[in-house]
């Protein structure tokens, strides 16, 4: 989580084309992680364009598609020392909890899908709308990786960013419900995380206590 900290704020620098900033702040993000490698499609961002909303559910759609066909088995070659952790680790996403994944995958999506049109059409085109919608796909694509969710945290990180920037720009029509729905969507994840204590988040311990 300390290499997404410093990646979100690499995302600061590519948000002002500061490219090399970018990659560089991102170098260092890998040096803590290297997984943080991954962020580096974020450079891309600009080939994206959500102003196309028949494209837009044509990808989401077909990602869905990528995520359930792809396995650990075949990202192994592609992964060198990282392979081995994979074997070990127990996290959320394993193979055996697919539908779990693909269910959590159709929820974040769906919030998307409301953000993404309930937003004023000029957020479309926004450096955190593009982000989040990288973030969507990739966690679509790796529902049924072992700990894809902390790839997944590399992209998912600008929702920070993102959910206040869309209540500041949410049509006037869905200005009242808009937060509700918001904070419901956060707060129903949240406490189911806590109730299946996923990842083994409790009983919660860091190196001060």
């Amino acid at each position: 989580m300390i290499a997404v900290s410093v990646v979100l704020y690499a995302y600061y620098w590519l948000n002002r084309n500061k490219t090399y900033a970018f990659m560089g702040w991102v170098v260092v993000a890998s040096l803590i992680h290297s997984t943080a490698m991954v962020a580096l499609i974020a450079l891309f961002y600009k080939k994206i364009k959500l102003d196309d909303r028949l494209l837009i559910y044509i990808l989401l759609i077909a990602s869905f598609f990528v995520g359930l066909l792809l396995n650990n088995d075949m990202i192994s070659p592609f992964i060198g020392s990282y392979e081995g952790y994979l074997d070990k680790a127990d996290g959320y996403r394993t193979e055996d909890r697919t539908l779990q994944a693909f269910l959590l995958s159709v929820y974040w999506t769906g919030l998307f899908l409301y953000v993404y049109e309930t937003v004023e059409e000029e957020l479309h085109e926004n450096f955190w709308m593009k982000l989040y919608f990288m973030a969507i796909l990739v966690m679509n694509v790796m529902l049924r990786l072992e700990l894809g969710l902390r790839v997944v945290f590399y992209f998912s990180v600008v929702e920070v960013v993102l959910f206040p920037l869309y209540l500041a720009n949410v049509k006037e029509s869905y200005r009242v419900v808009s937060p509700y729905v918001v904070v419901l969507f956060l707060s129903v994840f949240f406490f189911y995380f806590l109730s299946t204590n996923s990842a083994g988040v409790l009983h919660y311990s860091s190196i001060l206590f």
